[in-house]
């Protein structure tokens, strides 16, 4: 990582949607398609130089493409410059400012940066009701055979599924905002 810069694929068809400006790193960006949305997503979870990554993304900037989460780990959505609110699912109720500060309790990002962020995320009591009680992760490869991790792995996708119709289904509705708390 001595010589990388920034990469970021967006939906965006506006101006100012796009990824952030991030002091010090140039970015370069990439529309999100269809076409590239199955390398786009391989490379965004690359640990750099563990696994390969992408050397290819169509409609992106040649390069090869790893995780970008030593400076990106969350994003900060203050340089957005677009009215409204941001959506962003994510797989628990807080946001770690950096990779490094997720070992870090109190570092968490001030409710003021994320003023206009609708967090979405499932409750610590869904969490505790999946495989081993917690969302795979990496290390799930070192403590799980094989088959047991992928068994695990897809029951947790099938109870995604669950969380994902829910959604759907509330949103969908009459009253989108019925189960929504605020924190």
């Amino acid at each position: 990582m001595l010589f990388s810069s920034r990469a970021a694929t967006h939906a965006a068809t506006g101006a100012g949607t796009a990824a952030p400006a991030l002091p010090g790193f140039a970015t370069t960006t990439a529309p999100l398609t269809a076409g590239n949305a199955r390398a786009v997503l391989h490379a965004s979870g690359s640990i750099p130089f563990l696994l390969a990554g992408e050397r290819t993304i169509p409609g992106a900037p040649p390069g090869h493409y790893w995780d970008g989460g030593i400076i990106d780990y969350h994003f900060d959505p203050r340089p957005l410059r677009s009215a409204g609110l941001i959506l962003y699912p994510h797989f628990r109720g807080d946001l770690t400012p950096g990779w490094f500060d997720k070992f870090l309790p109190w570092r968490r990002l001030a409710p003021e940066l994320v003023d206009r962020l609708v967090l979405i995320a499932p409750h610590p009591a869904f969490v505790a009701s999946l495989p081993q009680g917690k969302i795979p992760d990496r290390g799930d490869f070192t403590t799980m055979a094989t088959q047991e991790r992928q068994a695990n792995w897809r029951r947790c996708m099938e109870r995604g599924q669950e969380l994902a119709d829910a959604f759907a289904a509330q949103v969908a509705g009459t009253d989108p905002l019925a189960r929504v708390s605020v924190s």
